[in-house]
This record gives C-alpha cells, structure tokens and sequence, in this order.
C-alpha cells in the first residue's frame, strides 16, 4: 500500500460533512498523484461508495474526476464491458455537481473529465444534451470548445444552433490567445513587466511563448487563414514575427517592435483580438 492509497483510507474512514474541507483537501493530494492506475482498486472502490454520501458539490466534482480519471487508466479498450457499469450515472452526478456549483469551475479539468467519459463509452452527444440542459448557457459553450471538433457531423446534425455559436467561441478563443501571445512578445512594455503584468496568456514566461511560437515559416498561417480566425494579412505579420525569432533578433529591435503598430494599425488591440475577419 502506498501513502496515496493510505491518505484515501484515512479520510474515507474519517470521513464528516461538517468538516467536508478536510476531505476535499485530502482528494486534492490524491488528484495530484500522477501514477492513479497503480492505486488498487480497493481504495477507488471507497471512494465510489462514499460519494452518494457527499453533499458538498465541489467536493463531489472533484471525487468524480479522480473516479473517472482512474477507470480511464484502467480501461481495457479491447474489451467490450467498461470497467464500471454506471457510468452514465456517473456523468449525471458529475454535471449536476457542475450545475450546483457554477463559480469554483475549472474548464480544463471539466474538460479532461469529460473526455474520459467519452473513451469509457459515453457517446459525445450525451454529454452535449447534459451540459447544455443543465448548466448555464456561457458555461457549457467555454466547455465545448474544447469538446467539440471541428467538422464532427454528429454534433453538426443534433445541435446546430449550438454548434454554430461553439465555432464561433473557438475561433475567437484560438484568435486572442495567439495575439495576447503576440503581444507579450512585440510590446515593449509588456515584455519588460512580463514577471508582474497581469494580461493572461497561456505562458507563464515570455521565454516559453517565443520558444513555442510555431508560425516562423510562409504559409505556416494557412489553416488560420482557411478557418477565418485570422486575414492573411495579419498571418503574414505572424510569419514575419516567427521568422524574426528564428534568427534570434533582439526583442527590442525596430523592426520587432514595429509589427506591434503594423498589426494592430492603431486600433483598440482588445477590439483587433475580439473581432474575427
């Protein structure tokens, strides 16, 4: 036994709704644990008949995903039956505990959650009827745009109003992350206040982002050209930047920092980001 399945043993057995903290606090230590398959299935069992129990719902979203995280783990995909045979009531438990609580909601763990019940074999259009029937309408699209894919026929056919505006939502979310991105590094200011500005941008250093910026070849902008999320005027700009940051050319150069003003054209940058072509 080891010291994650001893911590599940300790805080199922001591379990108290009146100090649910204590538990939630506790499933957040065995959530961190990135070897779940290796826990034996005796202490997951506990914790699945612990959760009809649990009334706190953010620490019932939390108990769900370390559940469905592990049976993902387990999950024998040549075989027909699924490890756990109520996995649709799972899902149910999960999004009412979703509903329930609409503030502490993280998407990338709902998002990761959510696709592990996918590979256990709930179909996708399930969990679109679910999330659209339960929760807030700005909350579930925030969750679809990264469940749905494009061109997913199924999904077009069943819920085209909804499919519509999910495109729309991730065409705008991949546009400004790449311009905040862009601007972190062609401003000089930004770039200089990296370490205390507080724009949000998927990394966490400036470092990173010029390191991961892939546009840095022609053409290399086409597929965000092809889906309308940027003009191929602005995908040039993109280009040139990447270009530029493969021959390791001083940030505060001219000539970078003049993409800044060709791109954006003194316009509101917060409008360039959220208006698509």
């Amino acid at each position: 036994m080891n010291i994650i399945e001893d911590l599940i043993n300790y805080t199922v057995n001591n379990y108290s709704e009146e100090e649910w903290y204590i538990f939630y606090d506790s499933l957040i230590l065995v959530k961190k644990y990135n070897y779940l398959e290796y826990i034996k299935s005796e202490s997951i069992n506990k914790l699945v008949n612990i959760l009809p129990i649990v009334k706190n719902s953010l620490t019932k979203i939390i108990l769900i995903e370390i559940i469905v995280n592990y049976l993902c783990c387990q999950y024998d995909v040549d075989e027909e039956e699924l490890l756990f045979d109520d996995n649709e009531k799972l899902l149910d438990k999960y999004i009412d505990a979703l509903a329930e609580n609409k503030i502490n909601i993280n998407i990338k763990d709902i998002e990761a959650c959510l696709k592990c019940f996918i590979d256990l074999g709930i179909e996708k259009n399930k969990i679109i009827h679910q999330l659209l029937k339960k929760l807030d309408k700005k909350i579930a699209i925030k969750i679809l745009i990264f469940l749905i894919e494009y061109n997913d026929e199924n999904i077009l056919q069943q819920f085209s109003e909804i499919y519509e505006e999910v495109k729309i939502a991730q065409r705008v979310y991949y546009r400004s992350n790449i311009i905040s991105t862009f601007i972190l590094i062609v401003h000089p200011l930004c770039s200089k206040y990296e370490c205390i500005n507080c724009i949000s941008t998927q990394y966490s250093e400036l470092t990173n982002s010029i390191e991961d910026w892939g546009w840095n070849t022609p053409g290399a902008t086409k597929y965000l050209i092809e889906k309308n999320i940027f003009t191929e005027k602005e995908g040039k700009i993109l280009e040139h930047l990447g270009e530029l940051l493969l021959k390791n050319v001083d940030l505060n150069s001219k000539e970078i920092r003049d993409l800044y003003f060709e791109f954006f054209e003194n316009k509101d940058p917060y409008d360039v980001m959220f208006t698509l072509p």
